[in-house]
């Protein structure tokens, strides 16, 4: 299988753009989540590369913010040198550049904008399938996590924020960073938000796979009564997913024609 054309860093701005006002919007889990997306973004990709590059991009800035959080909870009170430090422990770490700031600014701009009630910046713009960031997920997601074993989070990334604050506290450690949720808070919630897509899209798959298994047992004898209810079954269940992610998609869309007016 061929590889699809190098990732540029407009893509990557891009994508992350267009994936931060659709999540902002409403928009819920599902085949349309990544529709629209790509719709924004207006890529020749297919949304399988779309997704494949975003996993990895998550995947990048998870390591990042452990590295940044751990900075601040020692107490680094000034943002752009905390964000510097972080970058250097993952260049040290990793023996490559956090290639994403970019995409990380973008998303936790994004979360800031909706706890404080305005409206998300939207963007568009991007980019193909049998993409090769799809191919180097897995090995970089699990040299990641032999290398980062000191700094990785056991406890989930939420809970794990709010203990580090709460230690910070008790040591009487107070910092302009540990008062604002910009670096920590906003980026591992978006993180949660991909992660829980993560494991929708890994149950649509299985969905999908008994779906594949049921067609082929009861394809065989398609003129028995029970093959015919199983179609009329399968019909029917195929409609109302469709219409529900349809109801979804309109009631996204309606909100945000309601935040622009």
């Amino acid at each position: 299988m061929g590889r699809g054309k190098k990732w540029r860093r407009d893509e990557d701005v891009s994508l992350a753009t267009a994936y931060a006002a659709v999540a902002s919007s409403g928009v819920k889990d599902g085949p349309f989540f990544w529709d629209v997306v790509r719709s924004r973004v207006q890529s020749a990709r297919s949304v399988r590369a779309l997704r494949n590059r975003w996993v990895l991009m998550s995947h990048e800035v998870k390591v990042f913010v452990q590295y940044l959080n751990r900075i601040e909870a020692q107490g680094a009170s000034e943002e752009v040198a905390a964000v510097e430090r972080a970058m250097s422990n993952f260049r040290e770490t990793k023996g490559r550049d956090f290639e994403f700031i970019s995409c990380w600014d973008i998303v936790r701009k994004c979360h800031e904008t909706r706890r404080g009630g305005g409206e998300a910046e939207e963007t568009e713009e991007e980019v193909e399938e049998g993409d090769e960031s799809g191919a180097s997920t897995a090995q970089i997601a699990a040299a990641d996590t032999a290398e980062v074993a000191e700094y990785e989070v056991q406890t989930p990334i939420g809970a794990a924020v709010a203990d580090e604050k709460e230690e910070r506290t008790k040591a009487g450690t107070k910092t302009k960073r540990s008062a604002s949720p910009r670096t920590t808070l906003p980026a591992t919630d978006d993180l949660m938000f991909v992660q829980q897509q993560l494991v929708s899209e890994m149950r649509r798959k299985n969905d999908l796979q008994e779906d594949e298994l049921a067609l082929k047992l009861f394809g065989e004898g398609r003129e028995s009564n029970e093959s015919q209810h199983f179609f009329k079954l399968l019909k029917r269940k195929k409609l109302l997913l469709l219409e529900k992610e349809v109801e979804e998609l309109e009631i996204a869309q309606q909100r945000l024609r309601q935040r622009r007016c």
